[in-house]
């Protein structure tokens, strides 16, 4: 896909790292999250983790397969070039992308197969739902009957739970050293922090000029005690980064997700593995997937 460059206005590559005319770096070719596997080995790794049933998703990691209704990567030998690829059901093959950046020819993978997980399970619950109806009535009520009681168990427990919480706050005397961090600026060492209202983290990128996600589920002092490294929720050009509330103007507006790419696909700093599990008792249903489209 095509993007310009926002300092002379030359179209190129969104996967090119800089614009080829000026230089400038690309600011959106970080498009992968924290902890996303960024080579071909550690997407094969996250798929063995998360149990997924490559040869019924019909995905192969690795290999340039030919034949019809495949999804897949690889390293051409002769080119060095990482390929993603999508064979259709006409056999005919659509090239995602072909190019030497291995991190992002792996999350262009990476995300259709988080897509494709996510479509699955959410066609499957109708079917659960829909199975509980061929069951004979006595069945069906004592199923619902448990969900009752199972509910009003976890209401109670999590009344008992929020009270005791309240009961333990009140008693610790400490009511404004709460675990949660303002949105502004922070400085840890020499790296410069951002906090959202969302409970996003950000971190400059002063290599590449720019803001990017960050885990906030590294065991660093920051969590710790967040006022002792407040900067402020205004923007200071002593912080040697852009302003943060500007660069995230820049990077959402309708423009930017036109020319660029879907924020909803890529923006997974908070949630970027969350339930991509695959149940081993459940069949992958290939059926689901839209074989004649490019990607």
């Amino acid at each position: 896909m095509l993007i310009q460059c926002k300092y002379c206005g030359s179209n190129y590559s969104d996967t090119e790292l800089e614009c080829p005319n000026c230089g400038a770096a690309n600011d959106c070719v970080n498009r992968t999250a924290a902890g996303a596997p960024k080579t071909i080995s550690e997407l094969l790794e996250w798929v063995r983790r998360h149990h997924l049933p490559l040869e019924e998703m019909r995905t192969y990691i690795g290999q340039d397969i030919r034949t019809a209704r495949a999804y897949g990567i690889y390293k051409d030998p002769a080119t060095g070039d990482f390929v993603v690829y999508k064979n259709k059901s006409d056999g005919s093959r659509a090239e995602r992308y072909r190019g030497k950046d291995e991190a992002y020819a792996v999350n262009e993978l990476y995300q259709k197969m988080k897509a494709r997980v996510a479509e699955q399970k959410e066609h499957r619950m109708p079917n659960d739902y829909n199975s509980g109806a061929q069951r004979p009535a006595k069945q069906r009520n004592t199923g619902l009957k448990r969900v009752f009681f199972k509910v009003i168990a976890m209401v109670v427990g999590c009344q008992i739970l929020t009270l005791l919480c309240t009961v333990l706050f009140m008693l610790s005397g400490n009511h404004d050293d709460l675990p949660y961090a303002s949105s502004g600026y922070y400085r840890y060492g020499s790296d410069m922090y951002y906090h959202d209202r969302g409970d996003s983290w950000y971190i400059w990128n002063a290599a590449r000029n720019t803001w990017s996600g960050y885990d906030a589920d590294s065991d660093w002092d920051l969590f710790e005690d967040y006022d002792h490294y407040y900067e402020g929720n205004s923007y200071d050009e002593e912080y040697g980064t852009s302003d943060w509330d500007e660069w995230y103007d820049d990077h959402h507006d309708s423009h930017h997700d036109s020319q660029s790419y879907d924020d909803d696909r890529y923006d997974d700093d908070n949630d970027w593995d969350y339930d991509y599990d695959w149940d081993s008792g459940s069949d992958w249903d290939s059926g689901w997937d839209d074989w004649d489209s490019d990607w």
